[in-house]
């Protein structure tokens, strides 16, 4: 299946099969893209502008994958708040059903202070009116990832020594 809406102008008679059947809450559960992360392997520790390592695992348990061009963004968020963009990571990729795997080698900022840092994914929209309203961006599938404040999908967190 690779459904992203229903609405009730769909055959009834499905729709009600589904009802009686007691499989319309997946259904609506699952409509669309829904982004699991199953996996977080992330150094604990890292330097001031050193190297870190994300080896970062998702599944798509939706049933269609997501249309549109969105940024990646890699926060860290402390005392200041540091972005890095992951261009070479598209989300319109993340199929329906299919791991997908986020490894990647960044270099943090010369300037960011030393500290403890939340880091964590955020996929904002890509228009510049909504890229900062947290309603429009990608929330994940898990429990007590999601920032409502912020939009972020926060990870873990790193430590930035100097």
């Amino acid at each position: 299946m690779h459904w992203s809406f229903l609405h009730n102008g769909y055959s009834k008679v499905v729709l009600d099969t589904w009802v009686n059947q007691g499989c319309m809450p997946e259904v609506r559960r699952r409509l669309g893209y829904r982004f699991e992360l199953t996996e977080a392997l992330i150094p604990p520790t890292v330097k001031v502008g050193g190297s870190l390592a994300l080896n970062i695992k998702l599944k798509n348990v939706g049933f269609t994958s997501m249309f549109n061009l969105r940024p990646v963004i890699l926060v860290l968020s402390g005392t200041n708040r540091y972005e890095i963009p992951l261009p070479n990571v598209d989300p319109r990729r993340w199929q329906p059903g299919q791991d997908s795997n986020i490894a990647i080698t960044i270099s943090l900022p010369q300037n960011i202070s030393p500290g403890s840092y939340k880091l964590g994914l955020w996929l904002p929209d890509a228009s510049l009116s909504l890229k900062n309203n947290p309603a429009y961006a990608v929330r994940f599938a898990n429990l007590n990832v999601w920032d409502a404040q912020s939009g972020i999908n926060f990870l873990t967190s790193v430590n930035v020594q100097p």
